[in-house]
């Protein structure tokens, strides 16, 4: 890392410790659940390609946890032509809080396109319409005229969600590169609201919509189906975010090629329960992450099979899963969160039937403590838990991890290693375990309070809408 960003929270104080590790510490009052710590962070520009392993598995248990966060190589091109971009815009009742935070955002945004682009602004509440008259060509003149026009409006009524997107997927030029950014809290209650929809609209057309959800309430299962449709992606932007530097991010991804059909393979080690290693399109930037079990620790080989412009691209890397890693106990919950997302919304699409879903999801709720659809939240003091019997899993959790630090960073089994570029043919692994070559920018386990944070970011993330400590 080269560059550390703690949003909205003046007293954070951030210091470099020099080789690419940094402290964040801030002092906060008691306060609500309704806030939440974003950290930003940015790597260095000429980075080569990562897999970074994050294991849990006790010395007690069969099975351990694994998290893998891929980050494919910074090799793709750039696109040289004009873009247009479609900024889709949520003017309902709903939104009003976030409204001047929706402008502002946008307004700074269009402000940094390139003179060859060109862009449009739709909004929708009952129905939509247009801000600006179509496309216009992102020249400063223009750009003040937008402006203006989007400060003059306000909040109207309902959300039609559907009309929104339907206007905003109309009427582009087929000859230019066309990214829809939707920018919604997704609470659709108005016209077309089934997900199933949404999902055959978008089907419909070869378009790239990418989405900015706002808020801790917002409808992110919706907003996830529109945008994997899509073959895009979406932001979760939370009240203690800046949404100018999610757009930015996303702006960053679509001035180059993508990955097309991304699939991850992983041999060498007996892993299961896996979330979806069908990855589909890479942006440039994008971290991937997959979590799954493995049933005992050995060599393995990981490779990211993928398209670019037409041809077979293949990354791979070598890693090590270690029999005992007990740093991590936290892992086992994210793998739990992860597989009820993937359930609900396989029930969401219809690719499975609630009688089927239901059931699961309430086991993995109540076997990991997790606050779902369909579990609760019951909160007892010490001598509650012990008077009905409720184990103390998630203190237990913590107590395992609060030691690991205690005693240092060699139980984490944490593994970065180098993701080489290979041709259509995978590459040959990268000697050693999980040390990258010599020539790598990478190396050497995460210590202690490094992967503490990467969880953190991950766990606000994946579970910013299943609040909750203790479940039952």
């Amino acid at each position: 890392m080269t560059e550390v960003r703690v949003p909205d929270v003046p007293s954070a104080k951030i210091q470099d410790l020099g080789g690419g590790h940094f402290t964040v510490h801030f002092d906060a009052a008691p306060t609500t659940l309704t806030n939440d710590l974003v950290v930003y962070y940015r790597l260095k520009e000429d980075l080569p390609g990562s897999v970074q392993l994050v294991p849990y598995r006790s010395a007690t248990a069969g099975q351990g946890t694994f998290m893998l966060l891929v980050t494919p190589g910074l090799d793709l091109p750039a696109i040289e032509h004009g873009t247009d971009f479609v900024y889709v815009l949520d003017f309902s009742g709903s939104m009003e809080t976030k409204l001047s935070t929706l402008k502002q955002a946008v307004s700074d945004a269009i402000a940094e396109l390139g003179p060859e682009d060109r862009f449009r602004l739709v909004g929708f509440s009952d129905s939509a319409f247009d801000i600006t008259p179509g496309f216009l060509t992102a020249t400063p003149a223009n750009i003040e005229q937008a402006r203006g026009l989007l400060t003059a409006r306000g909040i109207l009524g309902g959300t039609n969600l559907y009309a929104g997107l339907t206007a905003g997927m109309a009427n582009r030029d087929l000859e230019r590169v066309t990214s829809v950014f939707l920018v919604t809290d997704g609470v659709a209650n108005e016209g077309i609201i089934e997900p199933a929809s949404f999902a055959a609209l978008l089907r419909e057309s070869d378009l790239r919509v990418h989405g900015f959800l706002l808020g801790n309430s917002a409808n992110w299962p919706l907003m996830q189906v529109i945008t994997e449709s899509s073959g895009g992606f979406y932001a979760p932007v939370s009240n203690r975010d800046d949404l100018l530097g999610q757009v930015q991010l996303a702006k960053s991804k679509l001035t180059h090629e993508s990955l097309h059909d991304a699939k991850l393979e992983l041999n060498g080690v007996e892993i299961s329960d896996t979330t979806d290693f069908e990855l589909g399109k890479v942006y440039r930037g994008q971290q991937l992450v997959v979590f799954g079990r493995y049933a005992a620790g050995g060599e393995a080989d990981v490779a990211l099979h993928t398209r670019l412009s037409d041809q077979d691209k293949t990354y791979s890397a070598h890693l090590a899963f270690p029999d005992i890693a007990e740093g991590s106990p936290e892992l086992e919950r994210l793998w739990a969160l992860a597989s009820i997302h993937a359930l609900e919304q396989q029930a969401t699409l219809g690719l499975l039937s609630p009688a089927e879903a239901k059931p699961r999801v309430q086991q993995l709720g109540v076997d990991y403590q997790l606050v779902t659809s369909e579990t609760s939240m019951l909160v007892l003091d010490d001598q509650g838990f012990a008077d009905q019997g409720i184990a103390r899993n998630n203190q237990m959790r913590t107590d395992i991890e609060h030691a690991a630090q205690t005693n240092g960073s060699s139980s984490s089994g944490n593994a970065m290693a180098p993701l080489n570029s290979g041709s259509s043919s995978p590459a040959s692994p990268s000697s050693g375990s999980n040390s990258p070559s010599s020539n790598s920018e990478f190396g050497g386990a995460l210590d202690p309070s490094s992967l503490v944070l990467l969880l953190a970011s991950l766990l606000a993330v994946s579970g910013r809408r299943r609040r909750g400590a203790e479940a039952a």
